[in-house]
């Protein structure tokens, strides 16, 4: 098993939004707090190694959210070119750390992605794992895990190009099952609706 302080957490903050009308959607109150509040502050409880979040550059408010609980920031100044182009730039942080034996990926739009889930998602991680990935039944999404190795591919990622082409290349995948109510993501009005 990988233990917690030897992963970095890249969390993706630099969408744009699109479906969201007016404000961006990472600084909307949901709950009581900024919604990308809700994912910085359970990994800021974790020991992780480190935490990297990517915001787009023009963002200071998403920024400083981040910078106020810890987390490394990365400004992506073409936000875009989408969330292939947002990992890559948080991996390259990432594995710049030599004591990283892995790379977790969650989204900052996810706000109920428990602890729990991380501690599950990294226990799965083991020395003939290449990654741990998410699934509600057949559907794939983050957080996901990839051992440092198998996390240098997605320094090629580019546009709306998310991990999924990697992960389907890899062969020792361990999938673990997770609520749909955790995973849920925000990125509609609708979505936000009878949540405070």
């Amino acid at each position: 098993m990988i233990p917690l302080t030897a992963v970095s957490v890249v969390v993706l903050a630099a969408g744009l939004s699109k479906r969201h009308p007016g404000e961006n959607k990472l600084a909307r109150p949901l709950r009581g707090k900024p919604l990308a509040a809700h994912v910085a502050d359970t990994l800021t409880t974790m020991p992780v190694l480190e935490r990297i979040a990517v915001v787009a550059e023009p963002d200071v408010h998403i920024a400083e959210l981040f910078a106020h609980r810890n987390f490394t920031v990365i400004a992506n100044p073409e936000p875009a070119r989408g969330q292939g182009h947002s990992l890559a730039l948080g991996v390259a942080r990432a594995l710049q750390d030599k004591r990283s034996q892995a790379v977790m990926v969650c989204l900052a739009d996810m706000p109920f992605v428990s602890a729990q889930l991380i501690e599950k998602l990294t226990a799965a991680m083991s020395t003939n794992i290449d990654a741990a990935i998410c699934v509600v039944g057949d559907h794939i999404t983050p957080p996901a895990i990839f051992c440092r190795r198998h996390a240098e591919p997605l320094l090629t990622l580019d546009g709306d190009v998310g991990a999924r082409k990697i992960v389907a290349a890899l062969t020792r995948v361990a999938r673990v099952e997770a609520s749909p109510d955790l995973l849920a993501d925000f990125d509609t009005n609708e979505d936000f609706q009878g949540q405070n």
